[in-house]
C-alpha cells in the first residue's frame, strides 16, 4: 500500500457526503411526484403508490383514532359543562324553594296566631286582608267605616270584616282601591249566632249605639245566660261559622212571651279602630253586598 501524501485529497471518504443532498432531493421529488400522482384518478395505482399507502396507513389509522378522541372529549367537555351549569340551577332553585318554604311556615305560625287573637277559628278556604281605617265620620260613627283596600286588592259586597276580637261588619260597596264597611253596631244590621255552651241559634242586631248589641232567641226553648259566648253560626252566608261576636251581659225574658232576648257585649272594640282584616274566601262567592246575614 502506497503512504499517501500530504495535502492528497480524500476522494473516497467525502464522495458519499457530496452525494447525500443530491440523493435528499431526488427522494424528495419522488415522494411529491408518487403523491401527485396518487391524487390523479387512475384505474389502478402504481406499486410505489401501493407500497406507500401500506406505509402510511398505520399512521393515518393513528392520527384518525386521535382526532375522533378529542373531539369525544371535547364533546365530554361541553356536555358536562352543561350539566354543571344546570346542576348549579337547579341547587340555586331549591336555596329557593327552601327559603320560600321557611317564610311560609313563618306566615302560616303567624297567620294561626292572628287567628287565636281574632277569635277565629281555623278556616282553610279563607285568608285575612289587613287593611287601614282611612275615614270614619262623627255622625256616623257606629255605622260606616272606609278602608284601604278595594276591588283591586279582591274585596267584594258582603265579605266580612273582622279586628282583634272578633266581628266589625261586612263590606257594603267597593271602588278600586277603597271599601265602605257597615259595621255591625248599625242598626240596620244583624248576624246570625250561635250560643257556644248550648249551641242554640240567636240573631244579634246593632243598635245603632255604642252599647251593647240586641240578641233574640230564635225558638222558645233557646237557653242563653249572661257570661255565655255568641260566636258566628255562618247560617248568613257572610260570617264564617265560629267567628266570635261577643259575650251576653244581660238576659230577660222576651216581649209577649216569644223567647227570651239579651244584650251582648261586642267582642271587637268599635270605639277605636284603625285596622281591621278583610275576611276573603278563598272560592268564588256569590253572597249579595248590604242586608242582613
Amino acid at each position: 500500500m502506497r503512504a499517501r501524501g500530504k495535502g492528497q485529497p480524500h476522494t473516497e471518504g467525502s464522495r458519499p457526503r457530496r452525494l447525500a443532498p443530491g440523493l435528499a432531493v431526488v427522494g424528495a421529488i419522488v415522494l411529491v411526484s408518487t403523491a401527485f400522482l396518487s391524487a390523479q384518478p387512475r384505474p389502478e395505482r402504481s406499486a410505489p403508490e401501493r407500497w406507500l399507502a401500506d406505509l402510511l396507513a398505520p399512521g393515518q389509522t393513528l392520527v384518525a383514532n386521535l382526532e375522533r378522541r378529542v373531539q369525544e372529549g371535547l364533546d365530554n367537555l361541553r356536555e358536562l359543562t352543561t350539566l354543571r351549569r344546570s346542576y348549579e340551577e337547579l341547587l340555586a332553585h331549591n336555596e329557593r324553594l327552601a327559603l320560600e318554604l321557611s317564610m311560609l311556615a313563618g306566615v302560616a305560625a303567624e297567620n294561626r296566631e292572628l287567628r287565636r287573637q281574632l277569635g277565629l277559628p281555623e278556616l282553610d278556604d279563607h285568608r285575612l286582608l289587613a287593611a287601614d281605617v282611612i275615614q270614619r265620620e262623627p255622625s256616623r260613627w257606629y255605622s260606616q267605616i272606609v278602608i284601604n283596600r278595594g276591588s283591586g286588592d279582591g274585596v267584594r259586597g258582603g265579605m266580612a270584616v273582622v279586628a282583634p276580637g272578633g266581628v266589625i261588619g261586612q263590606v257594603q260597596s267597593v271602588t278600586a282601591r277603597t271599601a265602605v264597611v257597615t259595621l255591625l253596631t248599625d242598626v240596620r244590621s244583624a248576624a246570625g249566632g250561635l250560643v257556644v255552651r248550648t249551641g242554640d241559634l240567636v240573631l244579634v242586631e246593632g243598635t245603632g249605639t255604642g252599647g251593647p248589641l240586641r240578641v233574640r232567641a230564635l225558638t222558645p226553648a233557646a237557653s242563653f245566660e249572661p257570661g255565655d259566648e255568641v260566636v258566628a253560626s255562618g247560617l248568613g252566608g257572610v260570617y264564617p261559622r265560629g267567628v266570635r261576636l261577643g259575650t251576653l251581659e244581660q238576659v230577660r225574658p222576651g216581649q209577649a212571651g216569644l223567647g227570651r232576648e239579651g244584650w251582648l257585649v261586642p267582642g271587637a272594640d268599635v270605639e277605636r279602630l284603625f285596622h281591621v282584616y278583610v275576611v276573603v274566601p278563598q272560592r268564588p262567592r256569590t253572597t249579595a253586598s248590604g242586608g242582613r246575614s
